[in-house]
């Protein structure tokens, strides 16, 4: 039961996530800019958890090296952030994205590495798979990127992948909604912070359709957000990370129903090679976690 849940808040996740992102182009077309996005996002998210604390009653204290491992998340969310937006400056945003969404194939080494998971042929080749069939979605350009660029945007994978990989830990031991207050505390002050230090201006969309773009696109980044670490809480972070491979094909989808925007022969055959290859990696994870159960209990009778 707690694998189906998982496995749907991380697809729910993706999908709010490509939603949000299909949604922030409405509310730059009407004069806001990247800042004010990325400072509405922490503070709305700040704000539910807070509320959802206060009604679930739960103290927000926590032992100090936890609060702290917390707020390290906050810290590594930053990273990512701001190491995509570093990125974009130098390459193209499809090549960035791409680059963002080696996560899954990061945790999956950093498993393997540990001894946790065995990334095995099958599970190797189909992940290969996935990330193919997302270069065509998002028509990655082949031309020799900047350096500078994919330095930033291997970054932002990397701060993703740690974020995502540790909040496992972090979350295991308390309250979500407490131990995400902290993590997104974290990250609203340094997003003020490079805000204020950097005296950067903000730009506020002009007309009611940006507003209700901006407003409904942090709604889905919390959402998504949050369902994203209750999925790793109860899946783990690669099952995770192999379910959230799909929001670039959401994203695709939306653009089209909303945007109006239309679909190559090239990215219908990437969704659908996304679509085959996550398939047949859950199913290699998912015959793993079986067959490494009877070992686990014959072991433990012997014992």
């Amino acid at each position: 039961m707690q694998v189906a849940l998982g496995s749907a808040a991380a697809l729910v996740s993706a999908m709010a996530f490509a939603l949000n992102v299909t949604l922030v182009p409405i509310a730059y077309d009407s004069g806001a800019n990247v800042h004010a996005v990325n400072l509405v996002r922490p503070i709305a998210f700040l704000l539910c958890m807070l509320i959802a604390v206060r009604l679930g009653g739960v103290s927000l204290h926590i032992p100090g090296a936890d609060r702290n491992a917390a707020m390290g998340l906050g810290v590594l969310m930053c990273i990512e952030l701001y190491a995509l937006l570093g990125a974009i400056q130098f390459i193209p945003v499809a090549l960035a994205i791409l680059t963002l969404y080696l996560y899954p194939l990061i945790i999956a080494c950093v498993e393997h590495a540990l001894g946790r998971t065995r990334i095995g042929l099958i599970r190797g080749s189909a992940m290969l798979v996935t990330f193919a069939g997302l270069a065509l979605v998002i028509n990655a350009p082949l031309e020799s990127p900047d350096l500078r660029g994919m330095a930033l945007a291997l970054g932002a994978a990397f701060g993703l992948a740690a974020m995502v990989w540790c909040s496992e830990h972090v979350l295991k031991p308390h309250d979500h909604r407490v131990v995400m207050c902290w993590m997104v505390g974290a990250t609203t002050v340094i997003v003020s912070g490079v805000i204020v230090v950097g005296q950067v201006d903000l730009a506020w969309p002009t007309d009611d359709g940006g507003w209700w773009a901006l407003v409904a696109s942090a709604a889905c980044y919390v959402f998504a957000t949050f369902l994203l670490f209750k999925a790793v809480a109860w899946i783990g972070p690669l099952r995770t990370g192999v379910m959230d491979t799909s929001a670039p094909v959401w994203a695709l989808i939306f653009g089209m129903v909303i945007l109006d925007q239309s679909l190559s022969a090239l990215q219908i055959t990437g969704a659908a090679l996304v679509i085959a290859g996550m398939r047949r990696t859950e199913r290699a994870i998912r015959a793993e976690s079986t067959s490494s159960r009877p070992r686990s209990s014959s072991m433990a009778s012997g014992a």
